[in-house]
Order: C-alpha cells, then sequence, then structure tokens
C-alpha cells in the first residue's frame, strides 16, 4: 500500500510541476519594456529631452500614462520644467537606423538654443529633418536616450540710444563736413570728437 501511494504522489508531483510550466508560459510577458510606466517595444528606444530652462515652440506628442494614449498638445510650464519623455507612436518609430526630427526650443532670457545635446553618446544634434539618427547596430534598443537642450549667450544689444546718437553724429558730420569744405569723413570724425564725451 506504501509503494501504491508514493507511486501515486510521485505521478502527482509529476503532472502538478508540468501543469506550473504550461501555465507560465501563457503568462509570459509581451515584447515590451516601459520607462517609468511609459512604453515602448523591446526593439525601440524612449527618448528623454531637457528643455534645460526653454521652452518648446510647438505643440508635442504627449504620451498620457491615464488613458495610454498619445495627444498632441502645447505643454503647461510646470511640465516643460520636467524631462519630457518621447515614447514611440507606431512600429518604426526610434527602431535602430530611424531618423528623428528633434523638436525646436526656445532659450531662456539671454541665450539662443543651438541644438539638442545628446547625453548618451556626447554629440550635439540640430532640430533639422532627420537630425538625429538611432544607432543602427540596435545598441539603444529597449534603452532611454537622452538629451539636454544646448544654449549660447545671445550678444548683448546696443544700447537704443547709443544707435540713434550715432546716426545723428553721422547725419550732422556730412552736413558740417560739405558746409567747410566738401571732407565729410573729416566732418563726422570732428563731431565724434566733440561728442566724444556723451558718448561714453
Amino acid at each position: 500500500m506504501k509503494k501504491a501511494l508514493s507511486l501515486f504522489l510521485a505521478v502527482l508531483m509529476m503532472f502538478s510541476v508540468m501543469a506550473i510550466g504550461a501555465s507560465a508560459e501563457d503568462t509570459e510577458p509581451l515584447d515590451t519594456w516601459d520607462y517609468q510606466g511609459y512604453p515602448a517595444k523591446s526593439n525601440q528606444s524612449i527618448l528623454v529631452l531637457d528643455l534645460a530652462n526653454g521652452k518648446f515652440r510647438d505643440a508635442q506628442p504627449v504620451y498620457n500614462l491615464q488613458t495610454g494614449k498619445i495627444e498632441r498638445r502645447e505643454l503647461s510650464a510646470s511640465e516643460m520644467a520636467e524631462k519630457f519623455v518621447w515614447v514611440p507612436a507606431d512600429d518604426s518609430d526610434f527602431v535602430a537606423g530611424s531618423k528623428v526630427t528633434l523638436p525646436v526650443v526656445t532659450g531662456p532670457k539671454g541665450y539662443q538654443f543651438d541644438g539638442w545635446y545628446c547625453v548618451t553618446d556626447g554629440n550635439t544634434y540640430g532640430a533639422v529633418p532627420g537630425g538625429y539618427t538611432v544607432p543602427a547596430d540596435g545598441s539603444m534598443a529597449g534603452k532611454t536616450i537622452e538629451f539636454r537642450a544646448a544654449y549660447s549667450p545671445v550678444a548683448p544689444e546696443q544700447d537704443t540710444f547709443a544707435k540713434v546718437f550715432d546716426i545723428l553724429i553721422k547725419v550732422f558730420g556730412t552736413i558740417y563736413g560739405l558746409l567747410t569744405g566738401g571732407d565729410t569723413a573729416k566732418g563726422i570724425a570732428t563731431m565724434k570728437k566733440l561728442f566724444a564725451g556723451l558718448m561714453d
């Protein structure tokens, strides 16, 4: 009786293991991955854009975590203060070798937008059609590619008073030069010398 019971338990254990294996195969996850809840397929990348105090000029494809859909809209100020997560819109987006047109950004006051610095590869890419290409070797599949907006200082504009004053000196210097012998360059030089104290 003990041998029969042992044999029955052994057969039961063998079938239970097979059943577990079958159920694990049925519930195997799909060929996808996600970055902080933002989904992509395993052969795609997700782009993360840091605006660094800049602002998008146009509406962007925003992935809504609640609805699971992409909606094209303007970003709020608080959204722009955070990193923008750009997910693939379809199966061909952000796969190995695909070209990406990066968005245009308005820089903070006193700075101009120079392009997107890729933290991942150390290069800067312009916001032009096909400006960035996802590595063709597939090394970034299932990974995030990070970008940070790059800016440079804008040359300060000349003071409005200085511009107007410079024009007036040229006009009156030319008139003075014509009246005193016809040498306009000498007339302008005389006016500059005369009003040098005001220009400092």
